[in-house]
């Protein structure tokens, strides 16, 4: 199993809350707010870090479009 940093484990525990809260994946400005970076290049490089160890993938359409691989989450309308 590949190790994660900290930070890449609170980023993909948020994105997994996120994702089940808002029925839809964060974008990368909105994971910059969320963890205070800068820019979104700190969201776009922790991206490119949890792709590289397989727990993310570009998702379609979008250039900024992210997803996680093997997790899936129902919306639930109440």
């Amino acid at each position: 199993m590949t190790r994660l940093t900290p930070r890449q484990r609170l980023v993909l525990q948020w994105v997994k809350r996120y994702a089940r809260r808002r029925g839809r994946w964060p974008t990368m400005r909105e994971t910059m707010e969320a963890f205070g970076m800068q820019s979104t290049n700190g969201a776009a490089s922790t991206f490119r870090a949890l792709e590289k160890k397989g727990f993310m993938k570009r998702g379609r359409g979008r250039y900024d479009s992210w997803e996680l691989t093997g997790y899936r989450f129902i919306l639930v309308e109440i």
